[in-house]
């Protein structure tokens, strides 16, 4: 079961000053869907997004994320809107948009969680 986001910040005390990082085996909702408590909303992730569990994305969902990257090590979920949405490049109804920024490196290093941590420096198959 997946938890919603603004309840999963409340308990983790997520601070958004820092790498958020959904850990692996725990599940979370954007709340954002229509009459949801973040649909609308802007998150700033000003260190990064790393998910190593599952992040679900709401069908329908309306949000923006800002942030320097995102690193999927584990599962993001984002069903197609719903059928007979308008899909369109302007800012008008729901949609997910997000947004990566900044000019410095990222380097990624495997979350220890996952099968993707390398071998005294071998490749990663």
């Amino acid at each position: 079961t997946c938890m919603n986001w603004t309840q999963w910040v409340d308990i983790n005390n997520i601070t958004m000053s820092s790498e958020v990082k959904i850990p692996c085996g725990e599940c979370v909702t954007l709340d954002a869907g229509p009459g949801q408590d973040m649909a609308g909303h802007v998150l700033e992730f000003e260190q990064g997004l790393n998910i190593v569990g599952k992040l679900v994305i709401p069908s329908g969902a309306d949000i923006q994320l800002i942030t320097k990257y995102v690193f999927v090590q584990g599962l993001l979920e984002m069903p197609p809107p719903p059928q007979g949405t308008t899909i369109s490049s302007e800012d008008v109804g729901p949609k997910v948009k997000i947004t990566l920024y900044g000019t410095d490196d990222i380097f990624f290093t495997a979350d220890n969680a996952t099968d993707n941590t390398h071998v005294e420096g071998e490749a990663v198959s």
